[in-house]
């Protein structure tokens, strides 16, 4: 997604809550671009929700997850008007969340939210476990091949330790896109705002 210059300029002279009903064109020229790590859309509210998913931002430096912040909400500007344009999906608004994965840091002022959270920022019961679960399965994959490659280092190649085979590949979402036949389109299109993520609770 691109990063309009003019997105940017505005964020260094006004603080992100005190914008409201701000709409940037996207055909512009642009040399910075950002992906995030998911962009989620609420079919109920029509807002669409920034991701960025660090391991552990304990190991960034504030400067780090600043220009982070920066450069998602300088993305979030134009959110609705690119998603309209590339999926065919209307947006009232963007929101941003950067999440600890480390599930220690949480300052929902500075958009900055711990794993756990998560549940609460996607509306859907069950979403932080089921990433643990995850990391707990790939972690223990992880081991398994590292013990039959020591193995095969000590002892040669041997059938007694073969490869685990992969039962569940998992695809990178990169690329993958929603079909725009299944997108249930909103009638109207005011571009409402734009800004940090918020717990349901605090709507």
């Amino acid at each position: 997604m691109p990063i309009v210059p003019a997105a940017q300029e505005m964020l260094k002279r006004t603080p992100a809550d005190q914008l409201k009903g701000v709409r940037f064109p996207v055909r512009v020229h642009s040399t910075e671009t950002y992906r995030p790590d998911l962009f989620v859309v609420n079919r109920t509210s029509h807002i669409g929700l920034i991701l960025d998913i660090k391991r552990s931002l304990a190991s960034y430096r504030p400067q780090e997850i600043d220009r982070l912040r920066f450069r998602m909400l300088a993305v979030a500007a134009i959110a609705p008007e690119w998603i309209a344009e590339h999926q065919r999906t209307l947006l009232v608004g963007a929101e941003i969340a950067i999440i600890d994965g480390a599930d220690e840091i949480s300052d929902h002022e500075r958009g900055v939210f711990r794993l756990s959270e998560i549940d609460h920022l996607l509306e859907a019961q069950g979403a932080a476990e089921s990433i643990k679960q995850v990391r707990e399965e790939f972690s223990s994959r992880v081991q398994e091949e590292l013990a039959r490659r020591c193995r095969n280092l000590a002892t040669g190649p041997s059938e007694r330790y073969p490869a685990p085979a992969s039962t569940n590949p998992v695809e990178p979402p990169e690329g993958v896109e929603e079909s725009p036949s299944s997108v249930v389109p909103l009638q109207t299109s005011p571009i409402r705002r734009f800004g940090y993520a918020r717990r349901p609770s605090f709507h």
